[in-house]
């Protein structure tokens, strides 16, 4: 492993993905209760403290009507809390997951997605101004977000070569760097053809930069 590798620590990108990929977004049950006030009443942090309570692993776009919901008009807001919670490591010092970490990295993904065009403006900034961990999220939430300005952050990022160490001892292989991450959803976000479909950790480095400067060519 490489002795250089900046010490991380975020949650996997299948994280966010979890539901969004499944088809369906169902993957858990249905008790999704009522605030006692109204959604819209509710401070920013006790709207994402009451989206963060809903199975929101059961119905993704029950999630989603409920960000509409809970923000209505608010929507810098929304964002705003969305960014800052990516900028939180999904493990502690010890390696281990940070309890509900998983389920706020997914409602603020959900957050930025269902204000898209106005989040396409606020993400390159974020992305600028954060620490790896905080760039290594954004790059995850991206792909599905619109722009030119979001495009030109995901390739930019494809020259940030910063190791992502989330300390999971199962995962054999060097961890994803920043400039994988980018390459996985430049993919996606282009449904690019002819191109190895994701990086993952079990490639080598040398390999990985071969597929990059691959992708590089059909940009």
């Amino acid at each position: 492993m490489n002795t250089n590798m900046t010490k991380l620590m975020i949650v996997p990108a299948v994280l966010f993905l979890l539901c969004a990929n499944s088809g369906t977004g169902r993957c858990g049950g249905p008790d999704n209760a009522e605030p006692a006030a109204s959604p819209a009443s509710l401070s920013p942090d006790e709207a994402v403290r009451w989206l963060e309570g809903l199975n929101v692993f059961y119905e993704q776009d029950y999630l989603r009507t409920a960000i509409a919901r809970a923000f209505g008009n608010r929507i810098d807001e929304g964002i705003s809390h969305a960014i800052e919670t990516l900028r939180l490591p999904g493990r502690d010092e010890a390696g281990k997951p940070v309890p509900g970490r998983a389920k706020a990295y997914f409602v603020a993904r959900n957050i930025l997605l269902v204000y898209a065009e106005a989040a396409a403006e606020r993400i390159p900034a974020a992305y600028d101004a954060g620490d790896a961990v905080a760039r290594a999220n954004l790059i995850n939430v991206s792909g599905a977000i619109p722009g030119e300005d979001v495009t030109g952050m995901l390739v930019r990022a494809l020259d940030d070569r910063t190791f992502l160490d989330d300390h999971d001892p199962e995962r054999a292989g060097e961890p994803l760097r920043i400039c994988d991450l980018a390459y996985n959803q430049l993919v996606l976000r282009f449904r690019i053809k002819g191109v190895l479909r994701t990086i993952g950790p079990a490639l080598g480095t040398v390999n990985r930069d071969y597929h990059i400067s691959i992708l590089r060519g059909k940009l």
